[in-house]
């Protein structure tokens, strides 16, 4: 089992699953915002909801309010999602030597979907999967 964070708006929920795959899938149609995933780690589940009660308001449940001091607690922990690919970082963990820059724009909901799935599929956040997407489509071609 691991413990994972995944944000639905200005929520986080925080829980335990063997799939997250699945559960992703199962909030996606619980949820009116599409769930990202933020983080899967190894933290006790008890004690992630205990250290984030510290941090901000426990919403409802399993459910915590997003804000600042929650976002860089969740960046802080260690993943250990499979697959993990160390050269796609998560938000807030930049590679020694590089700065992260962050990005807002809109696209397609079509698009945002498929690339929603797309990353749950390769078990990376959203964030991540779009990363790797860019970086791929910026590198230049092998000579």
């Amino acid at each position: 089992m691991i413990t994972y964070f995944i944000q639905s708006g200005d929520f986080v929920k925080i829980g335990t699953t063997s799939d997250i795959q699945s559960r992703v899938k199962a909030l996606r149609h619980a949820s009116p915002q599409g769930p990202v995933v933020l983080k899967t780690t190894s933290i006790p589940e008890r004690e992630a909801h205990n250290i984030a009660g510290k941090i901000t308001e426990r919403a409802n449940g399993e459910w915590f309010r997003m804000n600042e001091e929650m976002e860089k607690w969740i960046q802080s922990l260690e993943s250990c999602q499979e697959g993990y690919d160390p050269e796609i970082r998560m938000p807030g963990r930049p590679a020694t030597g590089k700065t992260k820059t962050k990005l807002s724009f809109t696209i397609d909901s079509s698009i945002a979907e498929r690339a929603s799935q797309a990353a749950s599929d390769n078990r990376l956040s959203l964030s991540a999967y779009v990363e790797r997407a860019i970086a791929n489509y910026l590198q230049p071609e092998a000579q």
